[in-house]
């Protein structure tokens, strides 16, 4: 899901992992700030694929502000591997970013040991294994309530859409 700050992406996911949950479904939530706290975390008890083997296999893992926040090298690698295994066994990610399919890997764009930027292959895999949506919810100050709901929101929610993420 993308679109402009304050435009209910993040309500929107939430709802979603909330309907997953209602049906029996496991699910892993992270913000940016929590995924690499929580890889770093991991790594550094040297339990690093332990965790990735869990995040991996959760019904549905839902990321929510990616690109948000500039990532260590090591947790932008540990998100690409878990795109990479997750969509390898047709594994639900759900993400809310600001940015497009098309410009979400430019949260990889640091060069990795090989000198090659981790953003083509993670942007591609993106377009490839995701559907976006892009959310174009009204911006309205924090805890106000929206002064109405988005076309899409009732669209999905009409059509139920949105169980086709699970």
């Amino acid at each position: 899901l993308s679109g402009h700050t304050g435009g209910m992406k993040t309500r929107l996911a939430w709802r979603i992992a909330r309907d997953a949950f209602d049906h029996d479904k496991t699910i892993r939530a992270f913000t940016a700030w929590s995924w690499q706290s929580e890889y770093q975390d991991a790594a550094g008890e040297f339990k690093a694929e332990e965790w990735m083997e869990a995040v991996c296999w959760e019904d549905l893992v839902f990321v929510d502000d990616i690109g948000k926040l500039a990532w260590t090298e090591n947790a932008t690698s540990a998100f690409f591997e878990m795109i990479e295994r997750r969509t390898s066994n047709g594994r639900k990610v759900l993400f809310t970013s600001n940015h497009t399919r098309a410009t979400v890997g430019e949260i990889a764009g640091s060069k990795q040991n090989s000198g090659v930027s981790a953003s083509e292959p993670l942007t591609r895999r993106l377009k490839d294994f995701c559907k976006g949506y892009l959310v174009t919810g009204p911006k309205t100050p924090l805890g106000e309530p929206p002064a109405r709901t988005t076309p899409l929101v009732r669209k999905m929610a009409a059509e139920r859409e949105y169980q086709r993420v699970m």
